[in-house]
């Protein structure tokens, strides 16, 4: 799983963790969230020290890379290589169609097709 699966996965988990399921279910998907939260923090500060070294500001001050600049081209170039990185964070150790049965015996979860497509390589298949 690449960094980048992690930054785009992260809202969809939280979505994940507001519907109704079986309490176990809910604790374990509790504790991989943290696990995903943490991961995505770490790849924030690295997105906000590289925009701080790019643009040359320290902490404090305001960063602004204009669009088309070399500096911004930079970024741009530097970060989706970081997200292209591979992760050490294991699969959720839930069959996606186990969930998607436990969410189904409760009316009312929904969740978008995106949402399932941003989680989905987090699970065992």
């Amino acid at each position: 799983m690449k960094l980048g699966q992690i930054v785009m996965a992260r809202e969809s988990f939280q979505r994940l963790s507001t519907l109704r399921m079986p309490p176990q279910t809910a604790y374990r998907l509790l504790k991989y969230l943290k696990l995903v939260t943490a991961e995505s923090e770490v790849i924030e500060r690295q997105r906000i020290n590289l925009l701080r070294d790019v643009s040359g500001t320290k902490d404090g001050e305001d960063v602004n890379l204009a669009p088309g600049t070399p500096e911004h081209t930079r970024f741009l170039v530097e970060y989706s290589a970081a997200l292209e990185t591979e992760s050490d964070l294991k699969p959720f150790d839930m069959m996606m169609d186990a969930l998607l049965a436990t969410l189904e015996a409760e009316k009312g979860n929904v969740l978008s097709a995106a949402d399932l497509a941003a989680v989905e390589p987090f699970f065992e298949a």
